[in-house]
């Protein structure tokens, strides 16, 4: 499923930066060899599915349910970094991924890749909003 989804992100949207969430689970994240197995499956795709040159970083810590690739031929993301514990989820606590992405003109943007669950153990509207504040 993995191989089906980014090779038809990467043909549809030729992406520049794609932020993943729910990379794992967050009561069972996954390891390092399993997270660079993921990594290596993405580059792989992209690079098979991509029309034109691309040079891939991939962005993610052990244990953390967030992935970024990008292609540094266009932006450069740097300074990355998980916030824990930003609030919590009935009980569970969730985590952040924020990176500085610079692209074209020296633009630079924070990005935050946040997952605010709405599966089997949803947010409520007051934690949304908490959340994004």
């Amino acid at each position: 499923m993995l191989h089906a989804t980014i090779a038809d992100i990467v043909g549809r949207m030729k992406p520049t930066v794609l932020c993943m969430c729910e990379v794992g689970e967050n009561s069972k994240p996954f390891n390092m060899v399993q997270m660079l197995q993921i990594a290596e499956t993405i580059e792989k795709v992209w690079q098979g599915a991509a029309t034109e040159q691309v040079s891939l970083k991939i962005l993610f810590v052990a244990g953390a349910p967030y992935m970024t690739a990008y292609n540094e031929r266009q932006v450069q993301c740097t300074e990355h970094r998980i916030l824990r514990d930003l609030y919590s989820a009935r009980g569970e606590p969730r985590a952040a991924q924020v990176f500085l992405c610079r692209g074209p003109d020296d633009v630079a943007v924070d990005i935050v890749n946040v997952h605010a669950p709405s599966g089997t153990v949803r947010l409520e509207d007051w934690q949304r909003r908490t959340l994004l504040r």
